[in-house]
C-alpha cells in the first residue's frame, strides 16, 4: 500500500528487517529517560544486565508478534522509515519512525489499523506532545507473556 503521494509503501516484515528493528527499539531504549522497560520490570525479572534484557524483549517481539514496515526508496535504495509491533487487533507493542521522516504521517499510516478500536499498548509512547487517544490503555504487561 502506497501512500503519503508514495514517499513510503506499507509492507508486511521480512526476517531481513530484524537486525534494523531490534537495534533501533535498544537505541531508543538508551536515548529515552525512561527507557524501554520501567526499572521495576527489570528488578522483578531479575535482569543481570538491563541492556542486554532490552535487546531480548525486542527480539521477542519481532519473533513473536505482528510486525508492520514502512519503506521509502532514498537514493535508490529501499529503507525502512517506520515499523509497528503488534498482537491481534487491539494491542499495540511499539511503533517507532526514523527520525527524518518524523511528522510527515508514517506512524498515522502505521496506526490505521486502530482507528476506533480500544488499543491496549505495552510501552509507553514518546508522542511529542501528540495526544494518545481516549480509548487506549496503558497495560505494560502485555509484553511479559512472551517470556514463559
Amino acid at each position: 500500500m502506497a501512500n503519503n503521494d508514495q514517499l513510503w509503501t506499507i509492507r508486511p516484515y521480512t526476517e531481513t528487517d530484524k537486525n534494523f528493528i531490534v537495534y533501533s527499539i535498544c537505541a531508543s531504549a538508551k536515548s529515552s529517560p525512561d527507557g524501554l522497560v520501567a526499572k521495576v520490570h527489570v528488578d522483578k525479572l531479575a535482569a543481570q544486565n538491563h541492556w542486554l534484557f532490552v535487546e531480548k524483549i525486542a527480539q521477542r517481539l519481532v519473533e513473536t508478534c505482528d510486525v508492520t514496515v514502512a519503506e521509502a526508496e532514498v537514493d535508490g535504495a529501499k529503507i525502512i522509515v517506520g515499523y509497528l509491533i503488534s498482537e491481534g487487533d487491539d494491542v499495540l507493542h511499539y511503533v517507532l519512525t526514523r527520525r527524518k521522516f518524523q511528522r510527515m504521517g508514517v506512524a498515522r499510516d502505521l496506526l490505521a489499523q486502530f482507528d476506533g478500536v480500544d488499543v491496549s499498548y505495552s510501552i509507553r509512547p514518546s508522542t511529542k506532545g501528540l495526544p494518545i487517544p481516549d480509548n487506549w490503555r496503558y497495560v505494560p504487561w502485555h509484553w511479559l507473556k512472551h517470556f514463559k
